[in-house]
């Protein structure tokens, strides 16, 4: 009987790597959190590094969905002040603007792509500003940007 209702009460027991990080994140504390397990593991890459991990740590909050702390980690390696999906793309800006040329390779979006996190960037900007590209860049969103302004 004590077998059953252990089973039945306790939450189950996991000790991989992607376990580990969503308790140190604040996110393991509810078993329907654990569905971010999956992905955290696909975001290895960037948990590699402790600093990057306490940057991350200091924005994540315990209702954070995978979409959300996937922006957090652009912001982190944008070192963007906040999180919010303006003003990633704002400090992506900045980054051509000191480059002095819209053609130039923004570090910070080449941070995004190395760790796996660039298709989930142009999924929200799509979804958060409506741009989509078969092969989007900084560039052409900041035209966009610039010229549906401008029309409306």
């Amino acid at each position: 009987m004590f077998a059953f209702m252990r089973r039945l009460y306790a939450a189950p027991f996991a000790a991989d790597r992607s376990t580990q990080l969503l308790q140190q994140l604040g996110l393991g504390s509810s078993q329907d959190r654990m569905t971010l397990r999956d992905h955290i593991s696909l975001r290895k890459k960037f948990f590699a590094s402790k600093a990057r991990l306490s940057a991350l740590q200091k924005r994540v909050e315990a209702t954070d969905t995978a979409d959300i702390l996937d922006r957090k980690m652009m912001a982190v390696l944008a070192r963007c002040p906040t999180d919010d999906l303006t003003s990633l793309v704002i400090t992506l800006f900045m980054d051509l603007a000191n480059a002095e040329s819209l053609d130039a390779d923004s570090r910070s979006l080449a941070e995004i792509a190395k760790f796996g996190l660039e298709a989930s960037f142009w999924q929200q900007v799509e979804t958060g500003f409506g741009f989509a590209s078969e092969s989007p860049s900084l560039k052409n969103l900041l035209l966009s940007m610039l010229v549906m302004d401008f029309h409306t």
